[in-house]
């Protein structure tokens, strides 16, 4: 059973089998030595005999020491020195990339504590915190001569401002508990992400995206650890987007789901409005991910044509958009264009009309609407003309233009089709093409 909340200071070490030690008695160098901690957590001294010494600090030892040969020498004066730690297993749990327990060699340097290792050095050697934790609810179980006590620390308070006494020297034994956190917070997720306690900054990240892009699926995303603009250039959202082919005309970017498994199989959910961060143009807006998000792009109800033209500059919008051609034109099929390319542009990439069928005057457009309807606009076309929405409009991803046949064309395949039973019955077999 855990004892109550103990407010976070630096505990002072404790003896444990392993430990070296040097006593120094002033002026009996018979009764000064190097010693070792016993299996059974005794010294075996020099007149007094065996001494548990087990969960002692230095300084309770030094007393204990003095107190004991007191009877043996007038006024002892005796020093203990730790000559060598040692080795600690640690427990890790919970939101680090690699949870599991640790041994570790502290430094040997006997008048330095720091050299003993920390909550963030454990962390490190556990590969580091994962997005999902909460730095701010971070435990440390210790038994302290056989007694279980529970540290509640934050490690916020460390990197946001300092607090050293937040980050506790380790003990053997010891065992840390990363919880998962019960929101995401964006900001506090890209300030812990460019900290040293993140994940393996060079680890290739996998997440899944679904719903409206254009290759949904499972995408790897490469890390960078170079310091790009003073910041460290880590896999987001909109990059997951872009590597998913870009959004389709159907995306709703104001409705972008990413959804975050805790470690305990918890999920957290955070709705993302993506049209937000077009607007204002904040990267800070733009989410870090962690393996195994997920990302789901809403279908929209109904877009608004007047923001349509900022969506398709946006770096998750697709690189190249899918254009089909049907009808009288030299290479009628689906074509990739850039977006915002015009219809007439696109219409002389396929070699143009064919000039002995084709309504040079007007062509259909038909467009799949947000709200699953389809529209159908005649264009009078105007080759003299730049982009404009009347008689040369941009295009969208999925648009189909029909070049229908000429009058004169409709007129001869109608007659032609009209003597089709009568060919063998006309003079040299002659029909109409």
């Amino acid at each position: 059973k855990l004892s109550a909340q103990v407010t976070p200071t630096t505990p002072t070490y404790t003896l444990r089998p392993g430990d070296r030690l040097k006593l120094d008695v002033l002026d009996v160098p018979e009764y000064s030595s190097e010693y070792q901690v016993g299996i059974d957590g005794t010294l075996n001294l020099p007149v007094i005999g065996i001494v548990d010494v087990q969960g002692l600090s230095i300084e309770q030892l030094d007393d204990l020491i003095t107190n004991l040969y007191s009877r043996f020498v007038v006024e002892p004066e005796i020093t203990v020195n730790m000559i060598a730690y040692r080795p600690f297993t640690i427990a890790i749990a919970g939101e680090v990339a690699r949870p599991g327990s640790y041994t570790l060699e502290p430094s040997n340097n006997p008048n330095s504590l720091i050299q003993l290792p920390t909550v963030t050095d454990i962390i490190q050697l556990a590969g580091g915190i994962t997005r999902s934790a909460s730095v701010r609810q971070v435990k440390l179980r210790r038994s302290i001569r056989g007694k279980q006590q529970l540290f509640h620390l934050n490690l916020w308070e460390l990197f946001t401002s300092g607090d050293l006494t937040q980050n506790l020297l380790l003990q053997d034994g010891d065992s840390i508990i990363i919880p998962s956190t019960d929101e995401i917070r964006p900001e506090e997720v890209r300030q812990l992400a460019s900290s040293s306690l993140t994940v393996d900054l060079n680890r290739p990240v996998r997440v899944n995206v679904v719903g409206q892009v254009r290759r949904p699926g499972t995408h790897l995303l490469g890390q960078q650890a170079a310091i790009i603009n003073r910041t460290i250039a880590l896999p987001t959202l909109t990059q997951a987007l872009e590597e998913a082919g870009g959004i389709t005309p159907l995306a709703d970017i104001r409705r972008v789901t990413l959804r975050r498994q805790t470690s305990s199989g918890q999920d957290n959910i955070l709705e993302v409005n993506l049209w937000e961060l077009l607007q204002q143009g904040n990267p800070q807006s733009d989410l870090i991910l962690q393996d195994g998000d997920t990302i789901t792009v809403a279908e929209a109800i109904m877009i608004d044509p007047s923001e349509t033209p900022t969506i398709r500059r946006a770096s998750f919008a697709p690189e190249k958009i899918l254009v089909t051609i049907a009808g009288e034109v030299q290479n009628p099929g689906t074509v990739e264009v850039l977006p915002e390319t015009p219809l007439n542009q696109v219409l002389l990439s396929t070699g143009g009309f064919d000039n002995r069928r084709a309504n040079t005057v007007s062509v259909d457009l038909i467009r799949l609407n947000p709200n699953g309807s389809v529209s159908k606009r005649n264009i009078e076309l105007d080759f003299t003309k730049g982009i404009n929405p009347d008689s040369n409009p941009t295009l969208s991803d999925g648009d189909a233009i029909i070049v229908h046949r000429s009058a004169i064309t409709s007129f001869s395949d109608g007659f032609a089709e009209f003597l089709r039973p009568f060919r063998s019955l006309l003079p040299f077999g002659i029909f109409f093409d």
